[in-house]
């Protein structure tokens, strides 16, 4: 039985058309772009949906330097009817703040934006210090703006 639950459990994360399992597979998607070779995953919410995640969805290491940074992720089909990007409710963005500054640690929100979660049309990978607010204007998150499709890179507190 064990087996059978794994794969439905699989199924829904890969078919399922419900917010949680677009995040959890957006998150999947941002997870693959870090070269494992040089970063290490030392924290990993279980379930991106969680009303209470201890810590943003993904915390790495650097294999060269040590430093550890963290990365909220957030997918959105479409922006809304006046353009802005809606993302975390307040209380995840200030979650992610709290971690932040309680544990010295830089955090990224990335955004995945159209196409599928699995792959989207568009990524912005914006550092939490200069999202104040869980609503932005395109003036504030366009600037953030890089290929989906790229690996990530950390270097000197920057992730691109």
């Amino acid at each position: 039985m064990g087996l059978l639950d794994g794969l439905k459990g699989e199924l829904k994360v890969r078919l399922s058309d419900e917010p949680e399992w677009k995040e959890k597979r957006f998150e999947n998607y941002v997870a693959r772009l870090f070269d494992p070779r040089s970063y290490a995953v030392v924290g990993r919410n279980g379930d991106s949906s969680a009303a209470n995640a201890p810590h943003p969805d993904l915390v790495f290491r650097c294999r060269r330097t040590g430093e550890l940074f963290a990365v909220e992720c957030e997918y959105r089909s479409e922006l809304d009817p006046e353009g802005i990007l809606e993302w975390p409710d307040p209380e995840q963005l200030e979650r992610c703040r709290a971690f932040a500054h309680e544990r010295y640690v830089p955090v990224f929100v990335v955004v995945g934006l159209g196409g599928f979660s699995d792959e989207p049309e568009c990524m912005f990978v914006i550092p939490l210090k200069d999202a104040e607010y869980p609503a932005l204007s395109p003036g504030a998150f366009t600037r953030y703006s890089r290929n989906p499709k790229e690996p990530f890179f950390w270097e000197r507190g920057r992730l691109s």
